[in-house]
């Protein structure tokens, strides 16, 4: 579950989406601030320059001084326990044989949690939001380091909501949400989101599982047309399997590549024939395992479900860039696609 695979903040997710297609809802784009802090709401995503460090060892110099504070925290942590449990082996041995020495020895077990708890909130905890963000920034710099992309700014406080995604007729019976690093921008002047999500099924721990774990993309078409065209390309393996579209027939399905219509209709009169062709391109791989592409009036959108290596921050082993630059691509191919649906 995405969750899991983020050692970050699991927070709830919900959703936004553009002026038609992007605009979030304004509550969620104004938290209330904590312990005094002024709240970032977008943070400019700005192209790499000349000189800059490459992204990779941006990411993996901040996983190097995350995994050191964390292994520092712990030490700390396990020193305080030794000293305590020492403090108090020793008041209970002298409990019946001299309280005032019990008394001191208990003193000195408090006053070394007190002091533990001090060290590593001030010194030696992890910064483990400040991590995610650094992280993200660093990643969405290399993924949008094209000339196409414009006004690109990542929103810390954004998070795709579950109504928004039931639109889509993808996914059914959804019960939760969570997301992160959603981004917005424009792409050859076209508004557009990216943003990562998981989605659940089910009210309690046991019957909980996950539907799609991934990145989803949304941005606007000039389209007119009742209902909606899906296509899915499967890779090796099923994943994040579809259960919403029933109410659709199969019109193209070959090489694991299928495209999903309205019943009566047919997507080679309503969808543009170059549009086709690049979203049957996209490549399935060890990375990304299922791209699922939904086209409705107005709007036209992506679920990319990627392997653990690519959704999961890095941690306590070494960084990998493959994942992150197959999604950099990925995501430029479909975006340009989408862009053949648009009249400006």
């Amino acid at each position: 579950m995405l969750e899991e695979k983020l050692p970050v903040e699991e927070e709830k997710v919900e959703e936004p989406l553009e002026a038609e297609a992007i605009e979030p809802s304004k509550e969620e784009k104004q938290p209330e601030p904590q312990d005094g802090e002024d709240i970032i709401t977008k943070i400019k995503i700005e192209r790499p320059e000349a000189g800059d460090p490459n992204f990779f060892h941006v990411v993996e110099g901040e996983r190097l001084l995350l995994h050191s504070s964390d292994k520092k925290s712990k030490l700390i942590s396990r020193i305080t326990m030794i000293f305590i449990l020492g403090f108090g082996i020793a008041s209970v041995a002298l409990l019946n044989v001299n309280q005032m020495l019990c008394y001191i020895f208990l003193g000195c077990a408090v006053a070394t949690l007190v002091v533990s708890l001090i060290i590593t909130k001030r010194i030696a905890r992890p910064d483990v939001k400040g991590y995610v963000k650094r992280v993200n920034i660093a990643f969405d710099r290399h993924i949008f380091d094209y000339t196409e992309y414009s006004d690109v700014y990542f929103e810390p406080n954004i998070k795709l909501q579950l109504n928004e995604v039931m639109q889509d007729g993808v996914y059914k019976d959804m019960s939760d949400i969570v997301s992160r690093n959603y981004v917005e921008g424009k792409f050859n002047g076209a508004s557009f989101f990216a943003t990562e999500g998981a989605l659940f099924t089910g009210d309690n721990r046991k019957t909980r599982r996950t539907m799609f774990v991934g990145k989803y993309v949304s941005t606007r078409n000039d389209l007119h047309f009742e209902g909606r065209y899906v296509f899915v390309l499967k890779g090796e393996e099923d994943v994040d399997q579809l259960n919403a579209v029933e109410d659709l027939e199969v019109q193209f399905d070959e090489n694991k590549k299928a495209i999903y219509g309205p019943k009566g209709k047919a997507f080679k009169s309503e969808l543009d024939k170059e549009f086709v062709k690049r979203i049957l391109k996209i490549e399935t791989n060890s990375h990304l395992l299922q791209c699922v592409v939904v086209v409705s009036a107005g709007r036209s959108v992506a679920y990319l479900s990627y392997d653990d290596e690519t959704m999961t921050l890095p941690y306590a082993q070494p960084f990998k860039a493959s994942g992150i630059d197959k999604f950099k691509d990925d995501l430029y191919n479909l975006l340009g696609a989408f862009e053949l649906l648009r009249k400006d």
